[in-house]
């Protein structure tokens, strides 16, 4: 009887490590990002608010093979690689790993970073991640100024 319980526990640990390697293997790799995409943006979330304490700037960096996002402000430093993948004439984000130490209890809720559209010539971000992290007021919409 011990043998047999001995066995059933292997075998569930086996399987609960094969679930846990295959969800760390999902995350895509960028891949060439369109023309359209290259560039530096960036924003302010709470730009009007008196309280200089709630502004936080986010910038993207978008080369042909790599982005990088980062977030400042009043007790916030974000410094992210993220991957993308370009589909329907978006660009869709999701978190690649953090560098310099800059891990966030957000990114245990979420880790996609939605996807930029362009319209009419204006760069739209919807971002989940963003969302979560820095707005109160609910899901909005981010339009990117480019450099």
């Amino acid at each position: 009887m011990k043998i047999k319980i001995h066995i059933l526990l292997l075998t569930c640990l086996f399987f609960f490590s094969c679930a846990q390697e295959n969800k760390k293997s999902v995350h895509i790799e960028n891949q060439k990002i369109s023309s359209k995409w290259i560039g530096s943006f960036k924003f302010t979330i709470n730009e009007t608010d008196k309280d200089w304490r709630a502004h936080q700037e986010i910038q993207l960096k978008i080369t042909e093979d790599s982005i990088a996002y980062s977030a400042s402000g009043f007790q916030i430093y974000d410094l992210f690689r993220l991957s993308s993948v370009e589909k329907n004439g978006k660009l869709f984000l999701h978190f690649s790993e953090a560098l310099e130490n800059t891990e966030n209890s957000t990114l245990k809720e979420t880790k996609d970073f939605g996807f930029i559209s362009l319209d009419n010539g204006k760069y739209i971000w919807n971002s989940p991640y963003l969302n979560t992290r820095f707005s109160e007021r609910g899901p909005e919409l981010y339009v990117l100024k480019k450099n």
